[in-house]
């Protein structure tokens, strides 16, 4: 019994180092009101409704914690590619294991990423009535930038999801998902630069550990795109082209899987898919390169590969 005790919590202690670990956010400019497996990557099944509860991969479906569950994602926040803030530490359990891991040695030099298409990760926007949303509906509304965002339930969702829009001149844009109701205090507003462009971020939480990212494109002070995903994103030049794309780790063995915007589609590719590392590979902020190990490092190549930037006996 003491060690199936000693086992559960050297388990728990490895997902509580993933946890820390991809838990990033990229919010760069505070709104004015704050509160306090690679396998489908279908952004959408993921979203707290019913669409949530047909996901085929149950550890997507998002769940709402119970208010005495919360923890303080702010915590978490960094700024994009911040020479001075916090990054992910390449010194972590998984990183320490693979120093001594024969298991690497036959790591590839050179490994060919997939991107395929993040399901409905991009969605349209499109104007509502404003006294479509009545008032009873309406729980919340935030200024940021000037312009007025509203937080609210919908009579076809569940009572403790929350949805945000822009609100324009008689008009609401809706904007999707925001989260859940015991963390409406803690949605946050800024603003980030990737894929060239300028995006509003609207970050929400589902949970405990499940965070919604809404990037939204305005153009002339109306949202024209939205980018939908659930997973605690960094913005970072990983491919070295002088723009921000985006960036998530997760999972046990930590995969990292990059992301990039194409003919207006969501893409993504998962480095350990192609690497095949049996300690996972994190992304490392401050070099901008990927890491099986102390030993075996990469980055990313024209052509969708990655190319190693250190031999692994070295």
């Amino acid at each position: 019994m003491n060690r199936a005790r000693r086992a559960a919590s050297v388990v728990a202690t490895l997902a509580l180092a993933a946890i820390t670990l991809i838990g990033v956010n990229i919010v760069k400019k505070p709104a004015g009101e704050l509160g306090p497996a690679v396998p489908q990557h279908n952004a959408s099944a993921v979203a707290m409704n019913a669409q949530a509860n047909d996901s085929s991969d149950p550890a997507r479906k998002a769940e709402f914690a119970d208010a005495n569950q919360q923890t303080d994602p702010t915590a978490a926040l960094t700024s994009v590619d911040s020479p001075d803030g916090p990054v992910p530490s390449p010194d972590n359990s998984a990183s320490a294991a693979a120093a001594d891991d024969p298991g690497l040695e036959g790591l590839p030099e050179q490994a060919e990423l997939i991107f395929r298409p993040m399901a409905d990760a991009v969605q349209p926007i499109k104007a509502v009535d404003s006294a479509s949303i009545p008032d009873s509906a309406r729980t919340r509304t935030i200024e940021y930038d000037g312009h007025r965002y509203l937080v609210y339930t919908k009579p076809d969702a569940d009572s403790y999801e929350r949805f945000i829009g822009m609100m324009g001149d008689g008009v609401v844009y809706p904007l999707g998902t925001i989260g859940g109701d015991v963390y409406e205090k803690q949605i946050e507003i800024g603003s980030v630069d990737v894929f060239g462009q300028s995006y509003v971020q609207l970050t929400g939480y589902c949970g405990a550990n499940c965070m919604v990212t809404q990037l939204v494109r305005l153009s002339d002070g109306v949202p024209k795109q939205r980018l939908f995903i659930n997973y605690p994103v960094i913005a970072s030049d990983w491919n070295g082209d002088g723009t921000a794309e985006l960036v998530y780790m997760e999972g046990m063995p930590i995969d990292t899987v990059l992301l990039q915007l194409r003919n207006d589609q969501l893409v993504y590719a998962s480095a350990n898919e192609a690497v095949k590392s049996p300690v996972g590979i994190i992304y490392n902020i401050r070099q901008r390169q990927l890491e099986a190990g102390e030993r075996q490092k990469y980055r990313f190549e024209q052509g969708d590969h990655l190319v190693s930037v250190e031999a692994p006996n070295q």
